[in-house]
């Protein structure tokens, strides 16, 4: 497959480069964000950085412009052709709860704009056309409708009351069908008093739905043409979920757990009430679609090196044709058009920090269409690895290992970065928190510590009720197997992480000692006991109760596991960096230690990062992050040469 575009070019100018890329080019935010191709074809969606900021932009096949629309500050979390004139752009932000609801508590709230592409026009879904709360919660598919292109989607509709200005009239969203010319809005289905979920057809037909009692997990699958009733059961996990429409018309995919809390996918025969094991339990990472007829064509198969996998022979023929031109990089499935000649993949590895690609099976030709870190050049790209290691319980364990380029693994200063989640995991990729840190001369260990996803449910399933414990010495062990084998001096280790990552680099620190000269916590869990409240609140569910139970452990004693509560032990400087408008881990939780650290006579420092979220959406803020970070990290453990 010939490939053309520039990245050879790029990689020989910048062969002899000495000095590393600015700690910006690593903080900005990407030049691309997300890539989204037209069910013909014929356009690409682009969302990016131009000129500063961030675009909305669509090219043709020969990747001319047609359209660009800054989007300012909106932070875009998805962007998907509808069909080829229209486009839906999903976007959140941060809005705090009236003081008759919950006074002080903020939440992320989902927009879904439409944008029409031959007119230059676009509208916001429900605005104006249905009193909601919380936006868009939920996406349902595309759809023509009595030849009117529509979208599907959820919400919670929002009554008058006598004592507050709005209130909720349910907590239950109803689903509406949005005609995505005229912008009108109709209900399809309400969900009354139970948490409702559906699949719906390419004809805007309902083909499934799904039932759940948030109290006691009990849950229903129905036919809605019929009523039928085709399966039940109880989810004392919140994990069931009504995935898409299956591998033909008429078919939808459930997802449930085993007995051993595996992934189970079970295609339905909506009319028959047939069921079919479908795709491997457990290896999910995400279902592809086709974008015209939206039925279920692969998924995504979690792993060290996640693989696109395709139910017919063709799509995967191709995938594998594709992957093979591009020898010594990873290749990631993005997209691809319902005919699937023209796919987008993004590929990353040696010399390469991230670009996509539109490749063109008839012609055999790869188009580059841009790069994720343009300024970061293929002699600034740190080399990558995976690397084995095993717990002192014996427990086989997994970690990404990036090392410094033009330094020899020997005896080198660490930077251990565990993954927020902490159901995720790390890929041999490249990360940009990463590379940033390998630039300044350190090694950077990512471990996939158990309770991490990608290596089957019994792994995952070991790190329930080891916050702290286990899945703390999960990460440690790492490091001694490093220095075990010569590649670090563990004498000069520093960690840091963010949410569940900040979590275990504050536990390093405190719950353990002697091991770290400094700890950086992003955003991260200090005090569970806190946090218990923040997430559980007043009433808790019984399925929320035995949630929490399962992950973080049916204990008493979260204080014993709290970093908070033992900043008194604190061995090494903290520095907590965190988002004022944090909504996953409230900005209370940096706070509360950095009091307690202060408290106890402990050297700390507290970076608020002012309209930020709990991801980094914005540019400015990621950079003064990463900049705070470094040179923290470069105070307490230099680099050296």
């Amino acid at each position: 497959m010939q490939r053309i575009g520039i990245v050879a070019v790029a990689t020989a100018l910048c062969a002899t480069r000495v000095l590393a890329a600015p700690l910006s080019a690593y903080g900005a935010l990407p030049g691309i964000e997300d890539v989204a191709i037209a069910p013909s074809g014929d356009r690409v969606a682009i969302v990016g950085v131009v000129d500063a900021e961030r675009t909305l932009a669509l090219i043709d096949r020969d990747n001319q412009p047609l359209m660009a629309a800054p989007v300012g500050e909106n932070k875009v979390r998805d962007v998907a052709f509808a069909d080829d004139t229209h486009l839906l752009v999903s976007i959140s932000n941060t809005v705090g709860l009236s003081d008759d609801f919950a006074p002080g508590q903020k939440i992320e709230q989902r927009h879904v704009i439409v944008v029409d592409t031959e007119r230059k026009s676009s509208f916001e879904v429900f605005k104006d056309k249905v009193n909601s709360f919380g936006g868009v919660l939920g996406s349902f598919g595309t759809a023509l409708v009595d030849g009117r292109p529509s979208g599907f989607f959820s919400t919670i509709k929002v009554g008058k009351a006598l004592a507050i200005d709005a209130a909720i009239e349910d907590f239950a969203p109803d689903l509406f069908r949005v005609d995505l010319q005229s912008a009108k809005v109709a209900l399809v289905s309400a969900a009354e008093s139970t948490r409702r979920d559906w699949v719906v057809g390419s004809d805007g037909t309902l083909v499934a739905q799904l039932d759940t009692n948030p109290h006691s997990g009990n849950w229903v699958l129905r036919s809605p043409a019929s009523g039928r009733e085709l399966a039940r059961g109880n989810d004392g996990l919140d994990r069931i979920d009504l995935i898409s429409q299956g591998t033909r018309p008429g078919t939808a995919v459930l997802q449930t757990l085993d007995a051993q809390q595996t992934d189970i996918y079970t295609e339905f025969d909506m009319a028959t009430g047939a069921a079919t094991p479908i795709m491997a339990a457990g290896e999910v990472d995400r279902v592809i679609l086709d974008p015209a007829t939206r039925l279920l064509v692969g998924y995504v198969r979690d792993g060290d090196v996640p693989e696109a996998v395709f139910f017919d022979k063709r799509r995967q023929a191709r995938m594998r044709g594709t992957i093979k031109a591009f020898p010594g990089e990873r290749v990631r499935f993005v997209g691809a058009d319902s005919a699937f000649d023209s796919l987008i993949v993004l590929t990353d590895g040696p010399d390469n920090s991230g670009t996509y690609w539109r490749v063109d099976i008839p012609t055999g030709k790869a188009v580059d269409i841009g790069y994720r870190y343009a300024a970061i050049k293929g002699a600034d790209v740190a080399p990558v690895a995976m690397i084995d290691y095993v717990a002192a319980d014996g427990l086989a364990l997994h970690g990404v290992l990036t090392l410094p380029r033009g330094r020899a693994a020997g005896k080198l200063p660490l930077v251990v970065l565990p993954h927020g989640g902490p159901a995720a995991r790390d890929h041999a990729e490249f990360d940009w928190w990463a590379q940033a840190l390998a630039s300044r001369g350190y090694a950077v260990f990512q471990p996939n510590f158990r309770g991490s996803t990608g290596y089957g449910p019994a792994f995952q399933i070991a790190g329930n009720g080891q916050w702290g414990t286990k899945m703390q010495t999960d990460i440690s062990d790492g490091v001694a197997a490093l220095a075990a084998r010569g590649i670090i001096d563990p004498k000069r280790a520093c960690i840091m992480g963010a949410s569940y990552g900040g979590y275990a680099a504050l536990a390093g620190v405190t719950l353990q000692q002697g091991l770290y000269r400094c700890a950086v916590s992003v955003a991260g869990v200090a005090d569970l006991q806190l946090m218990k409240a923040d997430e559980l609140g007043v009433g808790p569910t019984r399925v929320q109760a035995r949630n929490w139970a399962t992950l973080i452990g049916a204990r008493t004693d979260l204080a014993a596991i709290s970093p908070a509560m033992a900043a008194a032990r604190a061995d090494a400087p903290v520095l907590l960096i965190h988002g004022r408008d944090d909504t996953v881990v409230p900005y209370a939780q940096s706070t509360r230690m950095a009091g307690q650290l202060r408290a106890a006579g402990k050297p700390v420092e507290l970076v608020t990062l002012k309209g930020e979220d709990h991801w980094l959406s914005r540019g400015a803020t990621r950079e003064a992050m990463l900049v705070a970070a470094v040179a923290f990290i470069e105070k307490h453990n230099p680099p050296g040469n």
